[in-house]
């Protein structure tokens, strides 16, 4: 698909799930237009990584970019026709479905943006704090391993994508659910990029233990949440 014909269609398809889409830090990603990105995103709703998807498609496309995706689905996913299509298109033509698929894409220079929403399920329960606690570490870990540019994604709207039921008690730092309720267009999504410099470079960090590199890879996973919590409250204050 040629650029022009690129941009109509994430455009058009953007359109459907929202309406306006704010980017702060954008120079942030420009500067980077030329390299590898691997993108640690706050969740939001269970379905805001789409909007943060599409959000990066739009991005591109407007800037006459190309900048290869690439996501890893479900298995499942490939038999369903719709889905399908997407899911093709959001991992540049390829089926990627397990981590050595990626990597392999990664070094062979066949995707240039990677993300991930470490919170996972998660995402589904109501904190204290508007990033959950990250499930799924192996993605910074990742991140960290194969020595890419690191951007953290926080933003704010695909709220409206879930109705929260707050519980009259707590347990522990959990407050209550959120419902997956897709039933109207996001508002105004709003996303800030902020550059992430891990500890070590990807060199370094692999020749750590396995278990020094758990203790590492945890350690950052509360910084990079730290960092996401206080720059999401900054967003959502503007």
């Amino acid at each position: 698909m040629d650029q022009p014909s690129n941009e109509i269609f994430w455009s058009f398809i953007a359109q459907i799930f929202v309406k306006e889409i704010d980017f702060q830090g954008i120079e942030i990603l420009l500067e980077k237009k030329d390299k590898p990105v691997f993108y640690i995103g706050q969740h939001g709703a269970a379905l805001g990584w789409l909007a943060l998807a599409l959000a990066n498609r739009v991005f591109w496309s407007h800037q006459q970019i190309e900048r290869p995706p690439g996501i890893i689905f479900h298995p499942l996913v490939y038999q369903m026709p719709l889905l399908k299509n997407l899911a093709f298109r959001f991992s540049s033509g390829h089926k990627i479905t397990n981590f050595f698929q990626l990597i392999k894409l990664i070094e062979r220079g066949k995707i240039l943006e990677v993300g991930s929403c470490p919170e996972s399920s998660n995402c589904n329960f109501l904190y204290d704090e508007p990033v959950a606690p990250f499930k799924f570490k192996e993605w910074i870990h990742l991140a960290m391993k194969i020595d890419k540019d690191i951007v953290l994604v926080v933003h704010s709207g695909t709220e409206q994508w879930q109705k929260t039921w707050k519980w009259p008690f707590s347990l522990g730092s959990l407050r209550g659910v959120h419902i997956p309720f897709m039933t109207k267009k996001i508002e105004r999504l709003r996303l800030k990029m902020i550059p992430y410099e891990p500890p070590f470079a990807g060199a370094e960090f692999k020749q750590f233990t396995k278990k020094e590199q758990e203790s590492i890879v945890d350690e950052e996973c509360e910084k990079i949440r730290a960092i996401m919590i206080n720059e999401w409250k900054i967003l959502d204050a503007a």
